[in-house]
């Protein structure tokens, strides 16, 4: 007998999840977005279908071609569900129920769409062509409704800008007027979800606040590191089953899941060593735990995102990267490779938060965007890579518009841009190129070493650090002298060859300017002199 299959989708995840300024508002904002599937349609179908079949983690296949079930869920991962329904009837009185929920917990800010079929199970591939199709038609048709906003004797939301309908004491026992989604994501932050996952040792504690990442007066840069999965579309074609579906999205949660495990735990490994800890400045709370300078905001499928302080975005982003490219999960009889890219924004601690994520997303489809140019060019599998950029202020522009006028230097011939296009194909792929940009980087895979993140942190980023070889202020020098013009940085090179110090090879070559003397790999070091602390090899105890 034919059953009703429905896709689920949550919108506006992240205007809903960053629209906060506050740490802790973001992080229940999170939870919440978490709960709407994991909890409230699991919630919605028991309500109304009793013979049911939820905990889809918990066994292989499916039971309701088998058993007389009147729903079964066959996953949820990455802001999406799908579920069996045995009618429409049973589809439209748990939608209902969802909504209302929705609505309670989380004021109406979350939005689902949903599309379904019938189906005989017989073309999954089919199947879930039509599904997306009408979930993107659903998708334009949804009204989206903004909450009402305040009239002129109504308090204002100093954290979202809404009005503020909540007054509670929820610290120092001061009143807090607040509105009420912001009410909402603090009760869901009370929960500690991510703390759950990855409990910690006594002596530490996860921060809740962004001025608890280890910062130091003068250093108060955090990191915002999103990661997201390769080339999920083109294993989602190559799915066969419905079966195959649900083992593709439980082993791709657990994967990803255990790769953030594995980096906080190598944090917490990290502090013991001495220097480490010493590095950051790591606040306590009142009675005497330190905060774990690293806060988990998105863990959602092949979609991760978190915080830390600015000068361990980097290194745990590759950590990360390099922990992925090892993995690959079963699907039927085959092995699908893992891979992922990384966009990190290192800004301000009180930089607008929405859009230090934005241009996280930003850098992470520029990564992407390299890594498919020179896979399709070479032939290759796409690697994993990173991308980053560092805000010395408020600038809030396009991340092209913001390279474009800081990366090309004045006078010199810009770079043409890195492109790949199919034969006869009237448009392809491009990725800006600047005169001071090398990046980004490969963190995992087997490209050419000139674009390979080992390489350069071995050969480049290492020498500039040790300040043995090149003097700090020299670089900074250099640095600056870098966005001047071309004469200006040669000016001082010269300078530092007659007192016997000279760029570090790379490629064979120590010029500062390749690729036709249009692109130099050095200021990318010169720019993580204070803003890559390795945590390669590092720990034991204090």
């Amino acid at each position: 007998m034919n059953k009703l299959v429905v896709l689920y989708d949550v919108t506006g995840i992240q205007e809903y999840i960053f629209s906060s300024v506050k740490l802790k508002e973001n992080i229940g904002a999170s939870i919440a977005v978490q709960n709407v599937l994991d909890t409230y349609l699991k919630d919605s179908i028991e309500s109304v279908c009793p013979n049911y079949a939820a905990n889809w983690k918990e066994y292989r296949g499916l039971k309701i071609k088998d058993q007389d079930l009147e729903a079964e869920v066959i996953y949820i991962g990455g802001g999406n569900a799908m579920v069996f329904f045995k009618n429409e009837d049973l589809y439209k009185k748990v939608n209902r129920q969802l909504s209302i929920k929705i609505l309670e917990e989380t004021g109406g800010n979350v939005i689902v769409a949903s599309s379904f079929i019938e189906t005989d199970w017989s073309d999954f591939k089919q199947d879930r062509q039509k599904l997306v199709k009408q979930l993107a038609e659903n998708k334009f048709k949804t009204i989206h409704s903004s909450p009402v906003k305040g009239i002129a004797i109504t308090r204002e939301c100093e954290n979202d800008g809404l009005p503020a309908q909540v007054c509670k004491i929820y610290e120092q026992n001061k009143h807090e007027y607040i509105s009420f989604p912001a009410d909402r994501k603090r009760n869901f932050e009370d929960n500690e979800y991510f703390e759950k996952i990855v409990p910690l040792p006594d002596h530490l504690k996860y921060p809740k606040e962004l001025d608890d990442l280890g910062q130091k007066e003068g250093e108060n840069h955090i990191a915002v590191v999103h990661i997201d999965g390769n080339n999920m579309g083109k294993v989602l074609k190559e799915i066969n089953s419905y079966e195959e579906m649900k083992e593709f999205s439980m082993e791709t949660t657990k994967a990803y899941q255990s790769t953030m495990q594995s980096i906080i735990e190598k944090m917490i490994d990290a502090l013991k060593d001495k220097n480490f800890f010493n590095a950051l400045n790591l606040k306590q709370t009142d009675d005497g735990k330190n905060f774990l300078p690293i806060r988990v905001i998105v863990q959602n499928g092949d979609d991760v995102t978190f915080i830390t302080n600015g000068r361990i975005g980097i290194p745990l982003a590759e950590a990360f990267l390099n922990q992925i490219g090892k993995r690959s999960i079963p699907i039927g009889i085959r092995q699908i490779p893992l891979s992922a890219c990384a966009g990190v924004a290192i800004v301000k601690s009180h930089f607008p938060f929405y859009r230090a994520y934005e241009m996280a997303e930003e850098l992470c489809a520029s990564a992407k965007r390299k890594g498919k140019i020179l896979a399709n060019k070479h032939k290759e599998e796409m690697g994993n890579w990173l991308d980053f950029h560092i805000a010395y202020s408020g600038v809030t522009t396009d991340l092209s518009i913001l390279r474009n006028r800081q990366y090309n230097v004045p006078g010199m011939k810009s770079v043409a841009p890195l492109e790949f296009k199919e034969p006869g194909a009237k448009s392809g792929l491009e990725l800006k190129e600047y005169n001071l940009l090398w990046r980004p980087w490969c963190i995992w895979g087997h490209y050419d070493s000139k674009y390979r993140w080992k390489e350069f942190r071995g050969k480049i980023l290492n020498h500039f650090q040790d300040t043995n070889e090149w003097p700090r202020s020299r670089l900074k020098k250099l640095r600056n002298e870098s966005i001047k013009s071309k004469a200006d940085i040669y000016v001082l090179l010269e300078e530092m060859k007659s007192r016997e110090k000279e760029l570090p090879l790379f490629e064979n070559s120590n010029e500062y300017f390749r690729e036709n003397d249009r692109h130099t790999p050095y200021f990318d070091a010169l720019e993580l002199l204070d803003f890559y602390i390795s945590i390669e090899n590092v720990g034991g105890e204090q």
